[in-house]
């Protein structure tokens, strides 16, 4: 039977005693407890008698692993809040409160549990950004526009944010108009050139309103085909999806349908197979955005560049936890990790529970990747 220590019983020596092992059984197999002498036979040297791996585990001992460090993609959301004045209405489907003050509680705690904080630096991150429409100050056509965007991932920041008017009027609902296309066009100039100009493959606008694209915004267009434009150019030229919720009851939701359908299927790194959610009612909201569309974004932090490139993918070996408990993460496309370089850069994916697991880690541990050399297909340990 062989084995592998932990990468960091490795790194600090095992001399220095305060190190924890974490052991990897690899002939777990039905061949396990077997005399290997090549991987092509068995104690005799004539076939079948020892594992297949027995030449490569061979090569495991004395070999100093190397770390590889492992840069987490940060997935950024912008959302775009209607706060128009039946948004702002105390709904009887929403208790007493408003379809907006739901809405601006429930995205206050979901950037609470992902976004950085001073009390949670380890946090696996989401960048949040916020704006509102329509907003009146400034604004050549009154209904038709929408706050500038901007970053903010305090909780306690954007909850603040969501209870400020920003309209010229003495009303947060400034207007009855759905000024959409305002938004997307505001969220295209926050990824341009704006704090959304990052380098991320994983980027957003979070949309949550409760009736179609109105306002009269283009003289040229409807509001629904001027709203369309503005998501298939989000889409198409800065790589950002726009996922749609409508709050409420109302049946107008052909547009809104729509714009989800317009980018085409959801992106490989959004953990969901629709871009459009009905939400009638407070628990349905609440649901929607806590349970699918915020953890489908989370996914994306799951996604890891390479810092280099591995002597062979087989020769990884991942783990996570802290310098005192690790848990061996096997490559599997379902529930542990899986190796991409084909556009050249060399990326890891955690799948399935690997990846909650990744998500839901407390303290400060992470990920751990090295190549040691051994290849790391037989490993018989999995997630919980």
């Amino acid at each position: 039977m062989t084995g592998r220590f932990s990468l960091a019983c490795v790194l600090v020596g095992i001399a220095a005693g305060g190190c924890r092992q974490t052991v990897l059984l690899d002939d777990l197999g039905p061949d396990a407890g077997q005399t290997g002498t090549g991987g092509k036979g068995g104690t005799s040297g004539t076939g079948g008698g020892g594992p297949l791996d027995a030449s490569a585990d061979a090569r495991c001992f004395g070999n100093q692993p190397q770390p590889i460090a492992a840069v987490a993609d940060q997935p950024v959301v912008l959302v775009a809040l209607d706060r128009s004045s039946d948004m702002t209405m105390v709904d009887q489907s929403f208790g007493s409160n408003s379809p907006f003050t739901e809405a601006a509680t429930d995205l206050s705690a979901q950037v609470g549990s992902y976004a950085p904080s001073g009390q949670h630096l380890n946090r696996r991150s989401i960048a949040f950004g916020y704006l509102e429409f329509p907003e009146g100050n400034d604004c050549s056509s009154p209904g038709c526009c929408a706050s500038e965007a901007s970053s903010t991932n305090s909780y306690q920041a954007f909850a603040d944010a969501t209870m400020t008017c920003q309209s010229s009027t003495s009303s947060c609902g400034p207007s009855t108009e759905h000024p959409v296309a305002a938004a997307l066009s505001r969220a295209r100039e926050y990824f341009d050139f704006g704090p959304g100009a990052v380098e991320t493959l994983e980027r957003y606008v979070l949309l949550v309103t409760d009736d179609a694209p109105s306002g009269s915004c283009s003289s040229s267009e409807s509001d629904c085909q001027y709203a369309e434009d503005q998501a298939y150019a989000l889409a198409s030229t800065f790589n950002v999806t726009t996922i749609v919720v409508h709050v409420g009851s109302s049946t107008n939701t052909t547009c809104l349908q729509d714009l989800a359908d317009i980018q085409g299927a959801p992106p490989s790194y959004y953990g969901d197979s629709s871009l459009y959610y009905g939400a009638p009612m407070a628990g349905d909201l609440q649901n929607t955005l806590a349970k699918v569309v915020i953890p489908a974004i989370a996914q994306g932090a799951c996604r890891f560049t390479l810092t280099s490139t591995p002597s062979a993918p087989s020769n990884l070996a991942v783990s996570l936890g802290t310098m005192t408990a690790m848990m061996a993460i096997p490559p599997d496309s379902q529930k542990g990790w899986t190796y991409d370089a084909d556009n050249g850069t060399p990326r890891l994916i955690l799948h399935g529970s690997a990846c909650s697991s990744f998500l839901t880690m407390s303290g400060f541990g992470g990920l751990t990747v090295y190549d040691d050399g051994c290849p790391s297909g037989h490993l018989g340990q999995t997630p919980p």
